[in-house]
């Protein structure tokens, strides 16, 4: 009698996971949206590429890898994303690199995003657990997921209003075309949602081209606590430093340079010095375009206030940023104080 209830019991427990696991994969696959991390990885790790730019979205707008490429030698490839954490860089630069062929990887630092753990990223372009292949899928989920809430981990979709219902038949409609299941790179534009209309137009090898302003963009500035930097993305730079310099890569940090009424408006001087310092500690070079000289530039020459380039603006930035790596010449490019800096900006 006893044995009959516990199997059914059992039996209860193995159907309700059951139902529950169909339930968090339609939801998945319905509500999340396709993946441009998925084709950007599987582009930077097939392509006949050996230099890679990482970042949030100021490195996927402020970096032409053309021009990169041009100017550096070799092929540049941006594999940048918005909201990404520090740690998921760690593990994207493993997983491109799996034939060792990268020598420069250029990291964009973006100020705003240091006071951020991994937590709260839901969405599939945050969530890596299904893009690793190998020991770095159970390594990432040990390391990033296990402390994160159930639907980070496994759901990998978020839920923002009618939108996301009304998006299921675009959705399901790219994530079962083959072109996605192959990973075209031309499919990219579409799962990115650009349209004519847009606000940028793809550039390719990851490059967001700027092309028209954002009218009703708000941006509030940023209050900067040195005091709220999350240690965790410290450890993850640093455990990218060690990777690259374990595999013959040149690492080097920069910043894309911000509109100049944010740098008005928003104390970056201290996580200016607090970057400069902790790339000195790890013999990293890190180049803050905030400072340099001669990146003449007004709020036009960006989408919007927070600081995502204009095209024209983006090919500049680049231009001066591979003349700065090749001529490591600090005082020839850079301003050394932030006054001098804000005596220079124009509107």
């Amino acid at each position: 009698m006893l044995e009959d209830l516990s199997m059914k019991t059992f039996n209860k427990i193995i159907i309700f996971i059951s139902m529950n696991i169909v339930v968090l994969v339609l939801c998945t696959v319905c509500l999340s949206e396709p993946s441009c991390t998925k084709l950007l990885l599987h582009e930077a790790q097939y392509g006949n590429y050996d230099i890679l730019i990482m970042g949030q979205s100021h490195a996927y707008a402020g970096y032409n890898p053309y021009i990169v490429s041009e100017k550096l030698g070799g092929e540049a490839m941006d594999i940048a994303r918005p909201s990404t954490a520090t740690i998921n860089h760690y593990y994207m630069l493993q997983e491109v690199n799996l034939q060792k062929k990268y020598k420069t990887v250029l990291f964009d630092i973006d100020y705003g995003y240091w006071d951020r753990g991994h937590s709260g990223r839901a969405g599939s372009d945050a969530n890596l657990l299904f893009k690793l292949t190998g020991v770095r899928k159970i390594h990432y989920f040990n390391d990033v997921l296990l402390d994160s809430n159930y639907n980070d981990v496994f759901a990998d979709y978020k839920l923002s209003g009618l939108g996301t219902i009304k998006n299921i038949p675009h959705n399901l409609s790219i994530k079962f075309s083959k072109d996605y299941r192959i990973n075209n790179p031309d499919i990219f534009p579409e799962v990115a949602g650009f349209t004519k209309e847009g606000y940028y137009k793809y550039g390719g090898r990851g490059f967001y081209m700027g092309v028209d302003y954002m009218k009703d963009y708000y941006f509030k500035p940023l209050v900067y606590d040195m005091d709220n930097i999350k240690d965790e993305n410290n450890d993850a730079l640093i455990r990218m430093v060690d990777y690259c310099k374990e595999n013959g890569i040149n690492l080097i940090c920069m910043s894309s340079a911000l509109p100049p009424e944010r740098l008005k408006n928003e104390e970056v001087e201290g996580f200016h010095n607090y970057f400069v310092a902790m790339c000195k500690k790890l013999n990293v070079p890190f180049y803050d375009m905030n400072y340099v000289k001669g990146l003449d530039r007004t709020g036009k020459d960006y989408i919007d206030k927070e600081g995502h380039m204009m095209k024209n603006l983006a090919d500049k930035q680049t231009e001066l940023m591979c003349q700065v790596i090749k001529n490591n010449n600090r005082e020839k490019y850079f301003y050394t104080t932030y006054e001098d800096v804000l005596k220079n900006l124009g509107e």
